[in-house]
């Protein structure tokens, strides 16, 4: 409304870009984050405000800690990135803030995914 730039940073998922078993309403949901991130992208880009957002994999916080808690599930969630570990809320805080920040200027309407190289590929 003031004519000033803005930026708005929304939270996908890796999921957002694949599926995973058993999780049709999150990964239904994730896929509608990106779907949002790009429209609102594409409709406010001329008000100069951007809007991105962040794809994270499997990410150990309160939420996620009943993985952990399990040796069969945690080697699970290793396996399936690329680095053979899960993240930490602490990798994936500095994409949002660069997302968030003038170092963006020029950036609307992308996920960016902080995965562990989860979307790479299948380690077979």
């Amino acid at each position: 409304k003031e004519g000033k730039p803005g930026a708005i940073v929304n939270l996908s998922s890796a999921l957002g870009f694949t599926a995973a078993p058993n999780r049709p309403a999150y990964t239904a949901s994730k896929h509608a984050v990106v779907g949002l991130t790009k429209e609102m992208g594409l409709e406010l880009g001329e008000t100069g405000i951007r809007v991105n957002a962040v794809a994270p994999g499997v990410t150990r916080t309160p939420l996620t800690e009943q993985y952990f808690q399990d040796a069969e599930m945690a080697n699970t969630v290793r396996s399936i990135h690329a680095m053979n570990r899960w993240g930490e809320a602490r990798e994936i805080t500095p994409m949002i803030l660069f997302l968030a920040s003038d170092d963006a200027s020029f950036m609307t309407g992308v996920t960016v995914p902080v995965d562990g190289g989860w979307l790479a590929g299948k380690k077979m």
